[in-house]
């Protein structure tokens, strides 16, 4: 399996202490998936996608939209 980027957490939770009891840390969805998914539900909103029946176009093209995110927000940096 390729290793790749995944931008980290989207929405890091980091543990603590409540009362006694400590609750474990929560790193959720991966940023890639996070980015994924926004151009997933662009793509649900454009008519005349999946109209044949085969989805399988829109998650390859929502990663690499999520692949592109990641590389520009590193360039950012």
């Amino acid at each position: 399996m390729e290793n790749r980027d995944d931008g980290g957490p989207a929405f890091p939770m980091p543990g603590h202490e409540s009362k006694g009891y400590e609750y474990a840390t929560q790193d959720g969805m991966s940023l890639r998936d996070w980015f994924a998914g926004q151009a997933l539900a662009r793509l649900a909103d454009i008519e005349h996608v999946g109209k044949d029946g085969d989805f399988s176009a829109c998650g390859e093209f929502a990663y690499r939209f999520a692949d592109a995110m990641l590389a520009a927000r590193k360039a950012a940096r």
